[in-house]
């Protein structure tokens, strides 16, 4: 049985290195990604590429999941897409939004997107749910650390701990030692203030 193979358009999020086949064998469908730098060749199954080409249109992952339910008739789960999206970052398979630019804040923003994209690997690498119910914990002095704080997000206020105030120098009077670690509070003013060798002997 004869194997033919058809070069397609690459989707829209993929570096423009990569070039797109499909292989049908068959009644057999799948697809290849030739990287050309790197000397590689990647195989996709028909709803991974599927995914990647609507992925411009969908603007949540309810709309995905209608075209997906639509095209495949059945539906695909939330492990299966975060799966796919983590085998395409740890394979460098993804174009980099920020390589030329970094962005500018209220928009979108290199060091904002790496922030969630940190969440997101949270998720995928600890799936239990924290006792907010949320990955974000909030750098306050009365909330102490635990095994459920998974993610610290220095948010805009002026109570301790405050990113503004410590850049405005109003925490400076406070010695390193003076400051209580098992708050999430202090955790923030301490990782901010100590330098990488006090960070490492901390940790061993």
């Amino acid at each position: 049985m004869s194997e033919q193979s058809k070069r397609v358009a690459l989707p829209a999020y993929l570096p423009r290195r990569l070039q797109a086949f499909r292989i049908v064998h068959g009644d057999q469908t799948s697809y290849l990604l030739r990287d050309k730098l790197a000397d590689k060749t990647h195989d996709l199954e028909p709803w991974q590429f599927f995914v990647l080409e609507v992925l411009p249109g969908c603007e949540d992952v309810a709309k995905l999941r209608s075209v997906f339910e639509d095209r495949f008739g059945r539906q695909i789960s939330e492990p299966e897409i975060l799966r796919f999206f983590g085998w395409l970052a740890d394979n460098k398979l993804l174009d980099e939004e920020f390589r030329h630019f970094q962005g500018t804040w209220p928009g979108w923003c290199k060091n904002v997107v790496t922030m969630y994209a940190g969440e997101l690997a949270l998720r995928r690498t600890y799936p239990q749910q924290c006792s907010l119910g949320l990955l974000d914990h909030l750098p306050y002095a009365n909330r102490a650390l635990g095994s459920d704080v998974l993610h610290i997000h220095a948010w805009h206020t002026d109570q301790y701990w405050s990113k503004h105030q410590y850049r405005a120098g109003k925490y400076a009077g406070m010695a390193l030692d003076e400051i209580d670690r098992r708050t999430s509070g202090g955790y923030c003013h301490w990782l901010a203030v100590a330098d990488v060798e006090q960070v490492r002997a901390a940790v061993d």
